[in-house]
């Protein structure tokens, strides 16, 4: 009987399964370096075809990632920094500050 490779597979117990390393530029998305997923099949042809399936929404969620972090240019110049949930909670924080005081203090209303 000849052995069938199938990209990004291996087979345990007689069931495939998906498995890909995460590419070091994406790597702190994930908590783990290599992504595995039973593919709940033991026919070579259907795992083959369920691989390809997963292999081509992981590249496309990939890119997407990719895409979204991308530098542009001039982006290097910008003096703005990154939003993180930590800064949106400090600015909403700040903006609650501002109003309050603002409705507290009759002269900060007429400005």
């Amino acid at each position: 009987m000849q052995t069938i490779s199938i990209p990004y597979t291996f087979n345990r117990d007689g069931y495939y399964y998906f498995s890909r390393r995460v590419p070091k530029d994406l790597a702190h998305h994930y908590s783990r370096l290599r992504i595995v997923e039973c593919l709940h099949t033991n026919s070579a042809r259907q795992a083959k075809m369920q691989a390809q399936q997963a292999n081509a929404k992981l590249e496309a969620y990939w890119a997407s990632l990719r895409v979204a972090h991308a530098r542009l240019p001039g982006s290097a110049t910008c003096l703005t920094p990154p939003i993180t949930p930590a800064s949106c909670a400090e600015t909403k924080r700040n903006l609650a500050e501002i109003r309050f005081n603002k409705s507290s203090n009759p002269e900060l209303l007429q400005s």
